[in-house]
């Protein structure tokens, strides 16, 4: 397993808060090609695992839709990411490329 970089750096966690030692979290969830990653405690990293209809992610996607497209846009597999999308509810951010 890979060594964290993020894993014991105090920060403040992106869904709840928490100001402690975070994780990286993939936007785009890894197994779904995900490489863009932001700070998240590990408690909210291990609720949402890879739902993209988690509570917490959706509040954070609310204000930081910009950084959840350029997630999708970077993804280094877009026809799971897509997969991933159409699954989860999340259609509005499909890539219109995709779509045609």
């Amino acid at each position: 397993m890979k060594q964290c970089v993020y894993c014991g750096v105090y920060a403040q966690c992106a869904y709840c808060g928490f100001y402690g030692p975070m994780t990286k979290e993939h936007v785009v969830p890894h197994c779904y090609g995900g490489r863009v990653k932001i700070l998240a405690c590990a408690n909210c990293n291990q609720q949402r695992g890879h739902s993209g209809k988690d509570p917490r992610f959706l509040k954070w996607l609310e204000t930081h839709e910009d950084i959840f497209r350029k997630a999708v846009r970077e993804s280094a597999d877009p026809v799971r990411t897509d997969t991933w999308l159409q699954s989860e509810g999340l259609d509005q951010y499909r890539l219109a490329v995709l779509n045609s």
